[in-house]
């Protein structure tokens, strides 16, 4: 499987201003391309697309961390990395 090969560009749709996936229609997509050993995967590669899609240098990701994982930037590093000065110096 090559994470090239897929765009999950044209399965969104706008509401307030915010990018929403219409997963059922890129579930059907991945089903009918992929087996099951290749899916996970393809899923990692359509999550990757969705989260960066709305990554922005000006807060260096942070409001795409909140709203795709209810979290920050902060706490998901503070998980990985333990207690610390982890927020963006904006």
């Amino acid at each position: 499987m090559n994470a090239d090969d897929i765009d999950i560009t044209d399965s969104f749709t706008w509401e307030d201003g915010l990018p929403h996936p219409q997963w059922d229609l890129i579930e059907a997509w991945v089903n009918s391309r992929y087996d099951l050993e290749n899916q996970r995967d393809a899923w990692i590669a359509i999550g990757r697309q969705w989260f960066l899609r709305d990554a922005g240098v000006t807060d260096c990701g942070e409001s795409a961390c909140v709203d795709h994982l209810g979290f920050g930037l902060h706490d998901l590093a503070a998980r990985f990395l333990g207690p610390g000065a982890w927020s963006p110096d904006l």
